[in-house]
């Protein structure tokens, strides 16, 4: 039973997913477009998504974690290594919780298009020019510069690209591209 829970809740949320993906193809304004208002109406959304969605997740790890052990004390190699997979599929697909992204964004070194070079602290803030940042869900943040300058970055799952809409601090909106430095 619980896996079908697990099963709905997934299948769910890919739907939510693809619709928003369909909506950014079709030209609907992207979350750094959209009037603020509507912004703060989709943060709340998917802030509400990710609280409810994040105990059926949970569980889910720790299920396959149990069934894990199980294949492994069997002597099931071939099906303890393929939950592994899963496993660590699962940390990075599918919904991760904002604090699982934060872990994973903080400490590396992001070329600011193409300008300067600025980290993530775990503290909110960063490397260059007075940054604050928050994260509104994962892979999403948003920032604010000491001079002013605004704006969302959204990031690849893989955390090696992100593109940002930032409004200057004389009310001008731009995109920008940041590229993950080399270590």
């Amino acid at each position: 039973m619980r896996f079908l829970s697990v099963l709905i809740t997934m299948l769910l949320l890919g739907g939510m997913t693809r619709v928003l993906a369909a909506g950014a193809e079709k030209g609907e304004p992207a979350p750094g477009k959209l009037p603020e208002e509507a912004n703060r109406l989709r943060q709340n959304f998917w802030e509400a998504a990710e609280h409810a969605v994040q105990p059926v997740r949970e569980r889910y790890v720790a299920d396959l974690k149990r069934l894990l052990e199980q294949y492994t004390r069997a002597g099931r190699l071939d099906d303890a290594l393929a939950v592994k997979a899963e496993l660590e599929a699962s940390a990075h697909e599918g919904v991760e919780s904002a604090a699982d992204f934060e872990r994973r964004l903080v400490g590396i070194k992001w070329m600011w298009n193409g300008g300067f070079e600025v980290e993530f602290r775990a503290d909110g803030t960063g490397t260059a020019f007075g940054l604050k940042w928050k994260t509104v869900r994962p892979y999403t943040v948003t920032y604010t510069f000491s001079n002013g300058n605004h704006g969302t970055v959204v990031f690849e799952r893989n955390l090696s690209r992100a593109a940002a809409e930032e409004v200057n601090n004389g009310g001008k909106k731009y995109s920008l591209t940041l590229t993950r430095a080399k270590e």
